[in-house]
């Protein structure tokens, strides 16, 4: 979930729509979970956590 969490502070700027994006993201977070844990790598996981920038988040489809 915070890689989720990063990429929409990333797409969004902490404008209003973050929020909005992140209430709607709770009633699937468990989706969302499952999905980090069985289809993505630790390594991409951290990746996208810790990604900067929309391009450092683009770099994390490699792993």
């Amino acid at each position: 979930m915070a890689g989720f969490r990063n990429f929409v502070f990333l797409q969004t700027q902490g404008d209003r729509a973050q929020q909005e994006m992140m209430d709607a993201a709770a009633a699937t977070s468990k989706d969302l979970a499952r999905a980090c844990v069985e289809k993505k790598s630790r390594k991409r996981v951290l990746c996208e956590i810790n990604a900067k920038s929309l391009p450092d988040l683009s770099d994390c489809t490699a792993f």
